[in-house]
Formats: structure tokens, sequence, C-alpha cells
């Protein structure tokens, strides 16, 4: 399992290129350590809202007619202090 996730493979090609991209911007001084930071920081934060987004969808429109609001707050808080 470990070798799918610290080798390149098909699967995981594109995560690697963006990786040795930013890298290679990091080397060249096209791109300093915090932004690159940040942008990691911005991207966490836009699939949270996304997951949010798709589990308010899931809430309102499913086939259960639990309204449990409250589980989206629950779930943004604890992926937001990973």
């Amino acid at each position: 399992m470990l070798k799918n996730i610290f080798y390149p493979t098909p699967q995981n090609a594109f995560i690697w290129l963006s990786s040795i991209y930013l890298l290679f911007l990091l080397y060249i001084g096209k791109a300093s350590a915090i932004t690159i930071l940040f942008a990691y920081f911005l991207e966490t934060l836009v699939i949270g809202v996304f997951n949010a987004l798709k589990m308010l969808w899931s809430i309102l429109f499913g086939k259960s007619k639990s309204s449990e609001l409250s589980l989206i707050f629950f779930f943004y808080s604890i992926m937001d202090s990973l």
C-alpha cells in the first residue's frame, strides 16, 4: 500500500507533477516557500467548502429525511482542525 503512495503511478501522477513543479519554482526563486504554503492552505479551504456543500446537498435532497444540519458544522470543524 505504501508503494502506491510514495512512488509515482498513473493514479497519482498529477500530484507528483504538481509537487515537482512547485519545488522547481521554489528552487529557481520564482516562488517563495510562504507562497506555496499559503496556496496549499487555500486549497484545503476550498476542498472543505466543497465537501460542506456536498453534505448539505445530500441532507437536503437525499433519501433520508433527517435534518441534521449540525453534522455539517461538526465535520467541518473536525476537518478544519486537522
